[in-house]
Parts: structure tokens; sequence; C-alpha cells
């Protein structure tokens, strides 16, 4: 039987992803680096294939202990499938008119895996009642982010850095997407615990 992924699978699984993404495609050419890269290049590659160990064979006290209500950890896990899915949408967008090299369709596609591991161990560490709930907050962050750009014109109230009209309905677009995913998650729930 195959065991349920949770934080600590998260943890190690996106660390993998990440530090072997950055460390990877630059060691075929490791030697012609100069010496300060190619140490940043060996200790990444090292930390990927280490976190990559500890996600195969965890350690026994690593215990996730889940619970019903919302705690730190799924905030955490919320909060990286809301930054991975965000990074996923922004690169593809802005490489849609550039010329999609492998490595760059690669990271695009490796982002956007992350963020469905993201939801995925949030959905086994606690069921869909929580996906809903959190799919609820991450809606409110977007669709505030998105009416902010469009009633003002600018990203933030601290700097006044102008955003365009289009990342704006791409922020409402992203909160209602969060929004309806909540509402399918709570009507899953309700309908399993009617049969």
């Amino acid at each position: 039987m195959r065991r349920k992924f949770d934080f600590y699978d998260f943890l190690f699984g996106n660390l993998t992803v990440l530090f072997l993404m950055w460390s990877v495609p630059s060691l075929p050419h490791w030697i012609q680096l100069s010496g300060s890269r190619r140490v940043i290049v060996a200790v990444m590659f090292l930390l990927g294939f280490a976190a990559l160990r500890v996600f195969a064979m965890r350690p026994a006290f690593l215990i996730d202990r889940p619970t019903d209500r919302i705690d730190l950890y799924d905030l955490i896990i919320a909060t990286a499938a809301f930054f991975f899915i965000a990074a996923t949408i922004r690169s593809a967008t802005r490489s849609a008119n550039a010329v999609m090299t492998f490595h760059r369709s690669a990271n695009i596609a490796l982002i956007g895996l992350l963020a469905v591991f993201a939801i995925w161990c949030s959905i086994e560490r606690g069921g869909l009642r929580k996906i809903g709930l959190i799919s609820f907050w991450l809606a409110a962050i977007a669709l505030g982010q998105g009416f902010w750009e469009l009633s003002t014109g600018t990203t933030s109230k601290r700097y006044v850095v102008v955003a365009t009209k289009e990342e704006g309905y791409g922020w409402l677009l992203f909160g209602a997407a969060f929004l309806v995913f909540g509402l399918i998650a709570l009507f899953i729930q309700t309908r399993k615990k009617r049969f």
C-alpha cells in the first residue's frame, strides 16, 4: 500500500526538484565555470541529491501529524502552491512571445508540476474540507490583488510600479479559479458525507 504524501514529502520533493533543476543543466560545462560558480553548482547538486535521499527514505523522526484544522504546514503548502502557480502562469505568458528553448520549457513544466504536487500533498494531508477553505483564502488574496491593480493601476501601495490591465485581469481569473476549485472541493466533500 502506498503511503500518503505529507508536509515532509512536499518539502523534500520540492527541494530536490529545485536544487537539481538549478544545478544539473550546468554540469556538462562544469569544468568551464569559474571557481566560485563551480562551488555553488556542486553544493546545489549535493543538496538536491541529499534532499532526494531523504525524500526516498525518510528518517523516523520526521513524522507529520495531520490535524482537522488548518495549521502552519497547510499554510506553507498553500502559499507555495500559490507561488508556483503564479510563477508558472507568469513564465508561460512572458515566454509566449519569446523563443521557447527546451530548458525554458522544462523549467515552466517543472514549476507547474511543483504546483500540482503541492496541491496533491495538501489534499492527501488534510482532505477536501481543508482544500476548500485554503482555496477560498487564496481566492481572496488573488481577487484583492486583481481589484487593486485594476482600480489603481499599480501593484502595491508602497511601490509605484505600473501594472497593466492584463495583469489585473489575470489575477481576477486566478482568484476566480481558486474560488471555483474551493466550491468544487466542498461540494465533493458534502456529497461524500451523504453517501
